[in-house]
């Protein structure tokens, strides 16, 4: 393990900094979550960043309404590139299939359109995007927020660097791109650098900002949301999956379906073997009752998101990032 407070000679414990103290020879299972951004000390990135993350979805939601398909999928793709310098997600090196994933969220598109009004509320949605999307997880997406923000997490290295006395390379390189949502557009950023173990740039994520997992998934949205309506529908409509049973007095009544039966008659036997059925049962019984998705989503305020998303503990990374 060569974790930066290791390499660097700061003899500081992840509590003692404010950035994710990594092992730079591998990747740690940990993601930039976008409920957490504001939960950042540095004002650029919890202020700037989530206002940065909603300009770049709603960009993408007026190319594919307005017909710019394949324009709004190559920005959305093509940026979300994998990012090895602040050595967080699952291992990288191999391929994620981007075509496999472009047809699958063009055809989540395609299909929210339909909603009408509520589509707009959906594609601008990072946590909607991440619970409708087959092959859009926590990893592309925490990717995807680090190109977003580049220029924010670029000037917070420097800074933390400053603050520790870690070197900095005064060479200017070039990091990629990052958002600019002044222009909804990507630009280039360039600038010095920190050099890591392996001799390539590093940058650093500030530890409030990051999640094992998202406190928001599209199992909990159908257990909660979705299966709440539906037992309740099946009663109502008097079903074959609403059970039945009878009192002292002979009396039939009904009784809601388990969760298990739900999801063996609504979701294993009609999508049987199909990849990401979950998912497309979720969209799927959104479409049919759109007030599922202010239900769920509605309760996403600030406040809800952070109440949800937690930031871990110090003592939390650090064990996340000692089992590698």
């Amino acid at each position: 393990m060569n974790l930066v407070t290791d390499y660097f000679g700061l003899n500081k414990k992840q509590s003692d900094i404010d950035f994710v103290d990594v092992n730079m020879d591998g990747d740690s299972k940990l993601f930039i979550n976008p409920a957490l951004l504001c939960e950042s000390t540095d004002a650029d990135i919890s202020l700037i960043g989530p206002k940065k993350v909603d300009s770049f979805f709603k960009k993408i939601f007026e190319l594919y309404i307005a017909g710019h398909r394949r324009q709004a999928l190559d920005e959305l793709f093509e940026n979300s590139k994998e990012s090895n310098a602040n050595h967080l997600g699952y291992s990288k090196g191999y391929s994620r299939g981007n075509g496999a994933s472009k047809q699958a969220l063009a055809k989540l598109f395609d299909t929210i359109q339909k909603t009408g009004a509520l589509a707009q509320d959906i594609m601008i949605q990072p946590i909607s995007i991440l619970i409708f999307a087959h092959d859009f997880g926590p990893d592309r997406m925490s990717d995807l927020i680090v190109s977003i923000l580049k220029k924010e997490l670029v000037s917070y290295t420097l800074k933390e660097a400053k603050r520790l006395n870690i070197l900095i390379e005064s060479e200017i390189i070039s990091y990629g791109e990052y958002w600019d949502c002044e222009t909804s557009s990507w630009k280039e950023i360039s600038g010095e650098w920190v050099k890591g173990s392996d001799g390539k740039p590093l940058i650093f994520t500030p530890k409030q900002t990051v999640s094992s997992q998202y406190g928001f998934s599209v199992n909990d949205y159908v257990r909660k949301t979705v299966w709440t309506w539906r037992k309740s529908y099946h009663v109502e409509k008097q079903t074959s999956l609403a059970r039945t049973k009878y009192d002292e007095s002979g009396k039939m009544s009904y009784v809601e379906p388990t969760s298990k039966t739900l999801q063996e008659e609504e979701i294993d036997k009609p999508y049987g073997n199909v990849s990401g059925k979950w998912k497309l049962y979720a969209l799927e019984m959104t479409i049919q009752n759109p007030k599922l998705y202010n239900q769920y989503f509605g309760n996403f305020t600030n406040t809800g998101l952070i109440n949800k998303n937690k930031s871990l503990t110090d003592d939390e990374i650090s064990e996340i990032i000692k089992n590698g």
